[in-house]
């Protein structure tokens, strides 16, 4: 069900080069009315999963069974106390229970906040300060750079300012994100970033195409053993838009990583992208991707090339069937290659616009080289959702 990896400089570049509303938005039909006290809104909800996996162990040649529970009751609260202040932050408690013991029970947190200041001592000026943790005891399938059946916990903490006057507009930011694991057998997989970047954007003809440009700089540290430890340098160019039923952006460049304590450096093009079309109101298509450098589970780097496709059709005036294909591939320089797929089918039906009730069915393979291990999972899944 999750589908966060861990972020990146890459990451962090994509957010910025998309627009929020091409990404996959929720049907107007989950439209809960939020607890207004004042200037304070507060949404909470509760999501209840039921998965049956095949291989809820992951493993290669003895693969087990289980029903796994989750139970995810969450908070959203905004506070827009005047149009030039607003601030917003969520949390979310999970438990997640295996019926049959094949694998631990575990708990996990996730919090968000956002402080947006706009009109900053200069018209068009807004300044944006975000910090984003995760704590958790698994990680999902697809995530080839994180050791499954294992608690981490990884935080992102950024600030950010941006310009806009006229058609141009100019924004810059910088971040500090750490992974920490719990056990000392993987403390090795735990990194630091420092980062910055800055991405400057021209519209040409409104709506139909932006031209803008990013320039990257992070430094990766681990924190047992150095050796992994590299710069990374990245530009991109690229344009975004809209043109009737189209929404895409794509962008271009080059990325160079230079280890810190160690000879040698790995660089490639980098290419990052989306195109979305609306068919009609009931059918449309999303294709992702792209390519990045990132810290390895193993203390190094790896280049990881990602790929998803996904098909939402409406099949009646309260349900949707969603289609998705994903192919997740890491190249670890020191260690070998990892290739994730993913093909799946959910559907998901809105009772009322405060419930909705899903069902799917998804086919997971992971394969590797050098002895790295690998596994095949079939799941079903069922699922609620409720929000005031």
């Amino acid at each position: 069900m999750l589908r966060s990896l861990v972020s990146s400089l890459f990451i962090a570049v994509f957010a910025t080069c998309v627009n929020g509303s091409e990404l996959n938005n929720p049907p107007p039909l989950l439209d809960p009315k939020p607890l207004i006290w004042g200037p304070v809104a507060f949404v909470p909800s509760f999501d209840y999963n039921l998965n049956y996996s095949d291989n809820a162990t992951r493993s290669d040649k003895h693969p087990r069974g289980d029903l796994l529970n989750e139970y995810l009751p969450a908070m959203d609260m905004r506070v827009n106390p005047h149009e030039l202040l607003s601030l917003h932050a969520s949390y979310e408690f999970g438990w997640h229970d295996y019926v049959n013991n094949e694998v631990h029970d575990y708990l996990s947190h996730r919090a968000n906040f956002e402080l947006r200041l706009k009109n900053f001592k200069r018209e068009g000026l807004s300044l944006v300060f975000t910090d984003s943790y995760r704590q958790t005891g698994n990680s999902d399938p697809l995530e080839n750079e994180i050791p499954s059946f294992q608690r981490f916990q990884n935080n992102n903490t950024s600030a950010r300012a941006e310009y806009e006057a006229d058609r141009f507009s100019i924004s810059g930011r910088v971040y500090y994100q750490f992974m920490d694991y719990f056990s000392r057998k993987f403390e090795v997989s735990g990194y630091q970033i420092l980062a910055g970047e800055v991405q400057g954007e021209y519209r040409l003809k409104p709506t139909h195409i932006t031209i803008f440009g990013n320039l990257a700089e992070a430094r990766i540290l681990h924190p047992v053993s150095d050796r992994g430890d590299y710069e990374s340098h990245t530009i991109l160019i690229g344009a975004k838009g809209v043109y009737s039923k189209l929404d895409y952006s794509l962008a271009i460049g080059y990325a160079v990583a230079d280890f810190l304590h160690q000879r040698g450096s790995e660089s490639g093009p980098s290419l990052l992208g989306l195109i979305r079309y609306t068919y009609s109101p009931r059918l449309d298509f999303t294709l992702q991707a792209s390519r990045r450098f990132q810290p390895a589970a193993n203390g190094g780097l790896t280049t990881e090339t990602n790929a998803n496709f996904t098909t939402r059709l409406k099949l009646a005036d309260r349900g949707w069937m969603l289609l998705g294909l994903t192919r997740n591939e890491s190249d670890r320089t020191h260690d070998g290659r990892l290739v994730s797929t993913e093909e799946s089918i959910a559907y998901e039906h809105y009772l009322t616009r405060f419930a909705s009730i899903r069902a799917g069915y998804a086919h997971i393979d992971r394969d590797t080289t050098h002895g790295l291990p690998q596994f095949r999972i079939n799941e079903a899944r069922l699922g609620f959702h409720f929000s005031w």
